[in-house]
């Protein structure tokens, strides 16, 4: 997957959005735009969204790229130096040790950054996503699922998970999407981009409205499900009095 190339200008041209060189144009009002050689301008809009941490599909359509909340306009007016984006990608054989890592510090809050790991060798970890993503020899309750790492300059800082579809158990806890920040990389933004990537990826599988789920007692979840259009379904309250919040959110496609 080549780099995204992306800019940012004060007035925007259609013979300047269609140079193929050109991947993400960063406009006057900070909203970015995917462009396609030979084609208009496209913003990705969805209803609720907002576009201050905006994801979107690369050209080639093997990834999903956001740009991280830095990249907005100063007070100033001046438009501040390129930063890197943020790209939510498949795993791969040299992401071993980030992604253990980053299961480590995520184990420690009692959280499972990516299911599996600690049962398979990497390469067989690899090949049972994949099986997982296309459907294929799925244990008994385990349904299809897309797992991406969110990267930015080749670090991982989080990742997400898609589910093509719900059990009566993901249906009251665990929903459409799922996503996790590393310790070290949170409250940059991060979680927004990659729900919102994720739900571009829910989009493609065929899902309209994604259910999606946290803690009652995580309020920087819920309003990162809320920044993404999520509205509040309901509360429900386990037998031992754990308080779930379910959110409707609507996907790119919806």
């Amino acid at each position: 997957m080549r780099a995204v190339r992306v800019v940012r200008v004060s007035g925007i041209g259609h013979s300047f959005v269609r140079d193929p060189r050109i991947d993400i144009v960063i406009g006057p009002d900070s909203a970015p735009a995917l462009t396609h050689p030979g084609t208009p301008l496209k913003r990705l809009r969805r209803p609720g969204a907002h576009f201050r941490h905006p994801a979107t599909f690369d050209t080639q359509g093997a990834g999903v790229r956001g740009v991280p909340p830095s990249v907005r306009r100063r007070q100033d007016g001046r438009v501040p130096e390129p930063q890197p984006a943020l790209v939510l990608r498949r795993p791969a054989p040299a992401d071993e040790a980030q992604v253990r890592g980053a299961a480590r510090e995520l184990a420690a809050e009692g959280f499972d950054f990516a299911p599996l790991l600690d049962d398979l060798a990497w390469p067989d970890w690899l090949a049972t996503m994949a099986d997982r993503e296309a459907g294929l020899h799925l244990p008994e309750g385990i349904v299809p699922e897309t797992f991406v790492l969110a990267t930015l300059d080749g670090v991982v800082v989080g990742r997400g998970s898609v589910r093509h579809r719900l059990t009566p158990a993901l249906e009251r806890l665990g929903g459409h999407v799922g996503y996790a920040v590393r310790p070290g990389h949170r409250r940059r933004g991060y979680a927004t981009v990659i729900l919102r990537g994720c739900l571009d990826l829910a989009a493609a599988a065929g899902v309209h409205a994604a259910l999606v789920t946290c803690a009652d007692t995580n309020t920087a979840s819920a309003r990162t499900i809320e920044r993404a259009g999520g509205v509040l379904r309901d509360v429900l309250v386990d037998s031992d009095g754990r308080a779930t919040r379910r959110y409707d959110v609507p996907t790119a496609r919806a």
